[in-house]
């Protein structure tokens, strides 16, 4: 089924939809509003208003006009000149994504774009072509200039796209042998694809539905270590919630208490603590933070979506001039995420320790013929966790490029930092649920509970059960990628097929 893009923009799970290579279609009406767009700008440029970026240099340069018959060539120059990026290349995901969100902001119809920029844009997407991005360059002020430059050339046969291997390949011949013709740039088209904050908000946009995912995991992962350690489960009563009642802690008790199902967990056994380690005992107080941090977040990347981020824009038949590239309203709640994020891993670092040393389970977990067990797990997911406590807020950190452009965003940083952020947390999740599984294979009782049942079965796909001593790198690098389907679970049980 396609994604219908419309002026009202695109939702971040649609997004991720066409990134993976969903085929992308427009509403009815939106051919109309950008047409519109188009045709006003036509007017306002044809009645001789001096516009930044089209009769006007930019930056520095804003008060040197362009030669009428230059202004062509200046839109395409702009692209060449600001593709100047360094470093990797984006993954094809982030980069098609990148495209998606450009789209999105266009189909707003306020930048006055050509309807044959929407177009090109529309048919790379669904001939499941991607751009080459190098990663460094974007300062996230006037918007993503730098990537978004490499984003844009492809579209006029120049710069480079990605073969199916990832790798960087000329786009002429690549859109040739797709039956594409580079396109040929409208009067501000240029400049439209330079301007605003599309690779931040894909990057941002990828980076959101992991988290959510991997928070969720994190909460099954918690309720499988309450069963596999014969914990206690009344942190997650409803009246311990309720009492203190955060929206994020609601949802996480919901979770545990739904994929712990009927395990027979104790509560308060005569001769045992009242309650476990704050590792278990808070997990509705730390995830629940986790899972609200991301609110804030989800509402800034939904309200890009549906936003024109490009400067200048129309005002009816008349141009404007703001801010709206600026990538403030994307990495600081970013920037947030990453620290809840990291927050998550500590707590998920704690049972893990905890793990090694459970009563009626071996120490270290050790298995049958092995020595050192999986302690030494604890050694590589604190070194993740200490590598994430260093991400310092990347919105706090910046540099004014110049007199005008005296204040940047470094948005897109902050969204490269939640993506490492998320990479650590999935090797430390992923470490986590071995340990879970390892717990369960030498336990002397069955897993009763959906969430031990589904933690062992993802695990075991991977990663042998407990047994001589082996290096554990290429497992754990193994089962990363794959621990948030765990995160599938509780609406598996809610709405089962």
């Amino acid at each position: 089924m396609s994604v219908v893009l419309s002026s009202a923009g695109i939702t971040p799970e649609e997004v991720a939809a066409v990134a993976a290579g969903r085929t992308l279609t427009w509403a009815a009406d939106l051919a109309g509003t950008v047409g519109a767009g188009q045709a006003a700008f036509d007017r306002v440029l044809a009645g001789g208003a001096r516009i930044y970026g089209v009769t006007t240099e930019v930056a520095g340069r804003s008060s040197f006009d362009v030669p009428t018959g230059s202004r062509g060539a200046y839109q395409i120059a702009m692209l060449r000149s600001h593709a100047c990026g360094t470093g990797p290349l984006l993954d094809r995901h982030a980069a098609r994504a990148a495209w998606v969100t450009k789209a999105a902001s266009l189909a707003a119809g306020r930048a006055g774009c050509s309807l044959a920029l929407l177009t090109a844009l529309t048919d790379v997407l669904n001939r499941g072509l991607a751009p080459a991005v190098p990663v460094t360059g974007s300062l996230a002020a006037s918007g993503d200039l730098v990537p978004s430059a490499h984003a844009g050339l492809p579209l006029l046969g120049e710069g480079d796209l990605l073969d199916e291997s990832g790798d960087a390949v000329p786009a002429g011949p690549l859109l040739a042998a797709c039956g594409l013709h580079p396109l040929t740039p409208g009067p501000r088209d240029g400049l439209s694809l330079v301007n605003g904050t599309s690779v931040t908000a894909a990057l941002a946009t990828l980076a959101l539905l992991d988290a959510e995912r991997l928070v969720t995991t994190a909460d099954v992962l918690a309720a499988a270590g309450v069963e596999v350690r014969r914990g206690h489960r009344d942190a997650f009563a409803q009246a311990i919630v309720d009492a203190r009642p955060h929206p994020g802690a609601l949802r996480t008790a919901d979770t545990v208490e739904l994929v712990l199902g009927a395990a027979e967990t104790a509560r308060r056994e005569s001769g045992r603590s009242f309650h476990d380690a704050y590792a278990w005992r808070c997990v509705p107080q730390v995830h629940g933070a986790v899972h609200d941090a991301l609110v804030p977040v989800r509402a800034a990347v939904s309200t890009e979506l549906r936003s024109c981020t490009d400067n200048p824009i129309l005002d009816g038949d008349s141009i404007v001039s703001g801010g709206n590239f600026h990538g403030a309203p994307l990495g600081i709640p970013l920037d947030s995420a990453t620290t809840a994020m990291t927050v998550l891993a500590g707590l998920s670092r704690q049972r893990l320790v905890g793990l090694m040393s459970s009563p009626g389970l071996p120490k270290s977990l050790v298995g049958a013929g092995g020595n050192f067990g999986l302690g030494m797990l604890v050694t590589t997911v604190t070194a993740h966790v200490l590598q994430l406590s260093g991400l310092v807020p990347a919105s706090t950190r910046w540099l004014p490029v110049d007199e005008a452009e005296d204040h940047v965003a470094n948005a897109t940083v902050a969204a490269f930092q939640l993506r490492t952020a998320l990479d650590g947390v999935r090797h430390v999740l992923a470490a986590e649920a071995i340990a879970i599984a390892a717990a369960a294979d030498l336990s002397d009782r069955p897993a009763a509970g959906p969430a031990l049942r589904a933690v062992h079965a993802l695990t075991r796909r991977t990663v042998a059960p407990p047994g001589p001593d082996r290096a554990m790198s290429v497992p754990l690098t193994e089962l990363a990628p794959h621990i948030h389907e765990l995160a599938a679970l509780p609406d598996s049980i809610r709405r089962p097929v």
